[in-house]
């Protein structure tokens, strides 16, 4: 009888074949298997992307009832005194045929911003082929130079405004700090200042008329008003533009109006209005 030594190797899974290379185990890490996974995500987001793009592009751009023909009733510009039609045409580039989704309308906005008279554009692409384009322009308030039709709005953003009802605008004469001030420049603390006040005596129910205010003192404004009469005014908050400032400045320029309106203020040539609450006359 022959006896045989029992094997003490446990036997080979038929699966194991397929998880040896070269005899070495191999089994893919965790962290690299989500890894291919989440490449493979990106990928196929990318595609679907691409792919959206490109029948976008051959639907819209390509379409003909999304071209402008017709541009007298399929164009709609709105513009201003300053801002000519154009300006509008140059900037977007636009004739008969042109394909409606082949404007960059934000890149044309951003150019027609940059032009210190406008204060915003309104654009908006009507299905299939019409386009409104409504430009908004600053308003001047006073004049920031004697001559050259220099003028700032109630923002205090400095432009050109080459109308002939300009010189009926008061005149701001600026502080050193804004004498070089270029259009498109926005005006600051003292200057800043002068122009809300333009903008309170501009009210319906206000009797000032102010012909030019002096921003060059430290510390107040000099008004100089149509029937040759003057005034200084300082408020609380002067120089920081909140609606505590603009409060106080309402109230002391409501009580400087007061004054002016009265009998004995009648009489009087200059006001000093530069202590809260108060206003005194000098013949």
């Amino acid at each position: 009888m022959k006896l045989y030594a029992a094997s003490s190797s446990k036997p080979r899974r038929k699966g194991d074949a397929k998880n040896r290379v070269s005899g070495i185990p191999f089994v893919m890490p965790r962290q690299w298997r989500y890894c291919l996974e989440t490449a493979a995500l990106v990928l196929i987001i990318v595609a679907i992307c691409w792919s959206c793009k490109q029948l976008f592009h051959l639907y819209f751009r390509t379409n003909e009832q999304f071209q402008l023909h017709n541009m007298a009733e399929n164009l709609k510009i709105t513009t201003g005194k300053m801002v000519k039609e154009d300006l509008v045409h140059d900037q977007f580039g636009l004739k008969d045929g042109t394909n409606l989704f082949s404007v960059s309308i934000s890149a044309i906005r951003k150019k027609l911003l940059d032009v210190p008279s406008i204060k915003d554009v309104k654009i908006v692409r009507e299905m299939p082929g019409r386009l409104d384009i409504t430009i908004i322009e600053r308003t001047p308030v006073a004049r920031t130079k004697e001559l050259g039709g220099w003028v700032a709005d109630a923002d205090g953003v400095v432009f050109m405004y080459n109308l002939p009802d300009v010189g009926n605008l008061p005149l701001i004469r600026l502080s050193d700090e804004s004498a070089q001030v270029e259009p498109g420049d926005r005006l600051s603390q003292m200057d800043l200042e002068a122009v809300r006040l333009v903008c309170s005596t501009m009210r319906p129910d206000s009797k000032l008329r102010l012909m030019e205010i002096d921003a060059r003192n430290n510390g107040f404004l000099q008004l100089h008003f149509s029937d040759f009469r003057n005034a200084m005014i300082a408020w609380r908050g002067m120089g920081n533009p909140t609606t505590a400032s603009q409060s106080s400045m309402q109230s002391q320029l409501d009580r400087l109006e007061q004054a002016m309106e009265t009998d004995i203020g009648r009489a009087y040539r200059s006001f000093d209005a530069r202590t809260s609450g108060r206003v005194y006359g000098k013949p």
